[in-house]
């Protein structure tokens, strides 16, 4: 007799997996599997888990669209079943999407919304994992005072409840604070201090984020250590890190900053890898940037018939995710080839 639990879970897990590694399109293929399963055996508590597995991935593929759609659903559940925790979740959710899109002031408004609800219900941890979003939009308004505060106020919250883990994510935001106002060698001590720790609770996900924080900040020449050399060794930890975890994404994103480090000849081949793993895992917002900078260095060898085609490529996906900042960036690098 089968085990309608098991039949669910199953299926949560398989699809929870391809999402761990990237691969969205089937992770949301077992979620719908395991919604239709949860319908058909009468198991609906697993529902609102399902539909913020499913509104994440969407996010990730940058499917504001269909996100929204699995927000509202999970939004209505969570009201009808008087769920405060998952109606915060709803609330951030809908927070992210408006700061994928540059509306901060909408974002915030939302991330504000599941602050309030999580600290009514005393749900600490997830205060604390909010900090990193309220924080990056106050930063994108030019707000770092009001950035630095809620960084504070969750840091207290963490020593209270004594949780390692969460000191190393509240460390790692502050140093991007830090790194954002141009305070360099405090972003990078307080990097190397969430780094150090990282490795004491052997956390490659963060371990993997650090170094590639790191890379960044060492290939930054406003930087006063600025070390291409350095920024190489950091994005290569960083990228054996997030392989050995098959977290296709994290590689893409990662083998990006590396290729910048390189001069066009080296880098071509490492956009192109990206270029190659972002398709495989449809992830357009990759796709999309790791073309356009093909197009910026097939240009700068005088190979514009490559130049060309990648940026069409490139503003294509721009158009088909409606992102604004992507389509002026082709378009003018467009215009600078044809001139």
């Amino acid at each position: 007799k089968q085990n309608p639990a098991l039949i669910v879970g199953s299926l949560r897990l398989t699809g929870q997996v391809y999402q761990a590694q990237g691969h969205y399109e089937k992770a949301l293929q077992y979620y719908e599997q395991a919604i239709a399963a949860s319908k058909k055996f009468g198991i609906s508590a697993i529902e609102k888990v399902l539909l913020r597995n499913m509104a994440d991935c969407t996010i990730k593929q940058r499917d504001f669209q269909q996100a929204s759609e699995y927000i509202k659903q999970l939004k209505y559940l969570s009201e009808k079943n008087n769920n405060q925790a998952y109606l915060a979740v709803s609330f951030a959710l809908f927070g992210e999407i408006y700061a994928y899109q540059n509306q901060y002031v909408k974002a915030l408004e939302y991330f504000q919304k599941s602050k309030e609800i999580y600290k009514k219900i005393q749900e600490f941890k997830s205060l604390v994992t909010l900090t990193d979003y309220l924080s990056s939009a106050y930063m994108a308004l030019g707000q770092y005072e009001q950035a630095n505060q809620v960084i504070q106020e969750s840091s207290q919250i963490v020593q209270k409840i004594n949780d390692p883990s969460l000191e190393v994510e509240i460390l790692s935001t502050q140093g991007n604070v830090f790194e954002h106002m141009g305070q360099y060698d405090k972003a990078e001590s307080t990097y190397q201090q969430a780094l150090k720790l990282s490795q004491d609770q052997q956390d490659p996900e963060r371990l993997s984020n650090l170094f590639n924080r790191l890379g960044i900040l060492y290939q930054n020449k406003k930087f006063t250590r600025f070390n291409k050399q350095q920024a190489q060794e950091f994005f290569k930890k960083a990228l054996e890190l997030a392989e050995k975890m098959k977290n296709i994404q994290v590689e893409v994103s990662i083998l990006n900053n590396l290729a910048l480090t390189y001069d066009s000849n080296e880098a071509i081949p490492i956009f192109e890898k990206a270029v190659q793993l972002a398709q495989q895992i449809r992830f357009p917002m990759a796709m999309a940037y790791s073309t356009l900078n093909l197009a910026v260095l097939f240009a700068k060898k005088k190979e514009y018939t490559k130049a060309v085609a990648s940026l069409t490529q490139s503003l294509t996906i721009a158009r088909e995710i409606q992102n604004s900042e992507l389509i002026a960036l082709c378009l003018s690098n467009l215009g600078m080839i044809a001139i």
